[in-house]
């Protein structure tokens, strides 16, 4: 199944080079997203801190990422021993430091996964 998997990655050219690429968010979200899974899964010393960077770099890569980033926040905080609230702290800084900067912008405030500007001029 795994290889299987692995041969379907290089079926569309396309893919393979968008996926490869740093050019595009897409990119970056597939360096981060296993990255950021290898730091939940982990045991070294400043997790919180390394995950909480890489959360809110997935936050303000893409809108859509906004679930996985405050849901993976939410996990970490529940299946630590240790409570911690440093990455769910991150992703609610983040959001209030963009939704506040769409507000001076555009007069806005964007929260959630629709923070970005397409979504505010419609309204």
């Amino acid at each position: 199944f795994l290889i299987i998997l692995l041969i379907l990655i290089f079926y569309n050219p396309h893919n393979l080079i968008t996926s490869l690429s740093t050019n595009f968010e897409e990119g970056w979200s597939n360096y981060l997203i296993p990255t950021t899974f290898i730091l939940l899964c982990s045991n070294i010393k400043n997790k919180s801190i390394l995950l909480s960077i890489s959360l809110s770099f997935l936050f303000f890569l893409k809108a859509s990422l906004f679930y996985l980033s405050f849901g993976l926040a939410l996990i970490y905080f529940f299946i630590e021993k240790k409570k911690n609230y440093l990455p769910i702290l991150t992703i609610i800084i983040c959001s209030l430091s963009w939704g506040m900067k769409s507000y001076v912008n555009t007069g806005k405030f964007a929260f959630g996964p629709k923070n970005t500007s397409q979504y505010l001029h419609k309204i």
